[in-house]
Parts: structure tokens; C-alpha cells; sequence
């Protein structure tokens, strides 16, 4: 992981100069530097898809094992092919149908995958469950991020990419957590149930965004 971290800074050095410079570029309020007016929406419902994304992460191989399954290995697999596939081609489709036509569905999907884990404790609805999972947050990360450079100023877009993040960043260690803490109380059912419903918040906060995004 070291030497593949090093290939990516070595290959940083070759993508050149994007930024355009801004000499009258106002000076943003502390709050806005990590709270950027442009990421808040975008952000909560990334917020609340990310806590089950580490939810996922993080119990899927305990999960695997307590289905009676042998190995998770197939269910990473499935994970990571419905997350590629849908990156591929969900930005595209933001472009073409509009923002809220692609989060609202991923965001629903994240809030299904989620639910499934939690009610069907076999292989087969799991498969299905992470399938679904995967796809939807393939799909509303890089939609988000596009509502957060829409909206942005372009002097401002770095920053306000970094405060999207920043939600991610505060989901993700509070969805592991609250999901250990939940597994522990009441089983996975429980753990995996209630970042569905958190979810589920973030498919509604996206349905309450403006129709022009």
C-alpha cells in the first residue's frame, strides 16, 4: 500500500495547473471554510449515505460469517463490481437527466441495500442486498459532488469540495461506531437497520432539494 501510495504522488506530477486565478476572490467566513453554503446539502445527504457505506465496510466480513457463509471474499466482489460499474456511468446520466433524478434514486438504493442486509439473514438476498448497496453509492457521490461545483463560486470550488468531504469525514467513524454499538445491543438486524434509516433521511433531504438541481 506504501509503494502504491508513492506511484499516485509520482503521478500527480504530471497533471498540470488547473486553478484559475482569482484576484478578487472574497475572504469566506471561518464557518463557510468548513461548512461551505455550496456543500451543506450535497454534503448532509452524503452524510447520511456514508454512514452506511462504513457500516458495510466494516461488519460485512462478521456479517458474512454469521449468515453462514465461509468467506465474505464473494460478497467484496460483488460490492466493488456494482460500484464500478455504476461510476462508470452515473456521472453521465447526472448530465443528461438532471442531479436529482440520479441522487434521489442511489440515495433510495443505499437506504434498500441497507434494509435488505438487515431483514434476510441468508447468502442470496446478501448478494442481492450489496449489489443494490454498491450501485446506489456509486452513484450519488459523484452526482453530489457535481450539485456542490454547480453551485460553487469558481474560486471557491476547492474549498467547497473539501467541506463535502468533510461530511463524509464525520459519517463515516460515527456510522462504524453507532453500528458496533447497535450489533452489540440487539444484533445485526439492528446495526444494519438503523443506517437504513439514516439512509432513507438522505433520499428525503435530497427529494426537498430545489427541481432546478
Amino acid at each position: 500500500m506504501a509503494l502504491s501510495t508513492f506511484g499516485g504522488a509520482v503521478l500527480a506530477l504530471f497533471i498540470p495547473e488547473t486553478r484559475q486565478k482569482h484576484t478578487n476572490a472574497p475572504r469566506m467566513r471561518l464557518r463557510d471554510r468548513f461548512f461551505h453554503p455550496a456543500a451543506v446539502r450535497p454534503g448532509s445527504v452524503y452524510f447520511c449515505v456514508g454512514v452506511g457505506w462504513t457500516a458495510v465496510g466494516t461488519f460485512l466480513a462478521l456479517y458474512a460469517t454469521n449468515i453462514g457463509m465461509s468467506s465474505s471474499g464473494g460478497l467484496f466482489l460483488a460490492l466493488s463490481v456494482s460500484v464500478m460499474v455504476t461510476r462508470s456511468i452515473a456521472g453521465g446520466l447526472a448530465d443528461r437527466l438532471g442531479r436529482r433524478a440520479v441522487a434521489i434514486p442511489c440515495a433510495l438504493a443505499c437506504a434498500t441495500g441497507l434494509a435488505l442486509l438487515a431483514t434476510f439473514r441468508s447468502p442470496g438476498p446478501a448478494f442481492v442486498a450489496v449489489v443494490v448497496f454498491g450501485g446506489g453509492f456509486a452513484g450519488v457521490f459523484p452526482t453530489l459532488l457535481a450539485m456542490v461545483v454547480d453551485d460553487a463560486p469558481p474560486a471557491e470550488r476547492g474549498q467547497a469540495m473539501g467541506s463535502f468531504n468533510l461530511f463524509f469525514d464525520i459519517g463515516a467513524p460515527l456510522g462504524g461506531y453507532l453500528t458496533g454499538a447497535l450489533i452489540d445491543w440487539s444484533g445485526y438486524g439492528a446495526g444494519f437497520g438503523a443506517m437504513a434509516a439514516v439512509a432513507l433521511v438522505g433520499a428525503v433531504l435530497m427529494l426537498a432539494t430545489p427541481k432546478a438541481v
